[in-house]
């Protein structure tokens, strides 16, 4: 219903909306949670597209290590057992 109290409904549409209804939804939307979630996907997506064989695309297998490591492994995380690892493997040559 609008303002008015009035139903809203579009010619064709066999189903009303209630936007009030989708208002009170829409308004619960957390938005720093969605530009989070098109950060990575633009990331994973990318990633892909460097990943992928010309002519063939990306392999079933790689796609589903770049969604693992996206969703898995916190880089900075993995990166504090590297890097001591780096560090004897350098100092030992």
């Amino acid at each position: 219903m609008n303002a008015s109290g009035r139903l809203l409904t579009a010619t064709g549409v066999k189903t009303a909306v209630d936007v009030n209804r989708l208002q009170e939804i829409i308004s619960q939307i957390d938005y720093s949670k969605v530009r989070e979630r098109r950060r990575v996907f633009a990331r994973l997506y990318n990633e892909a597209r460097i990943s992928e064989e010309p002519g063939k695309g990306i392999g079933f297998t790689a796609m589903l290590m770049l969604l693992a490591h996206h969703k898995l492994i916190e880089d900075e995380e993995a990166l504090q057992y590297v890097r001591p690892r780096l560090l004897l493997a350098c100092t030992d040559i």
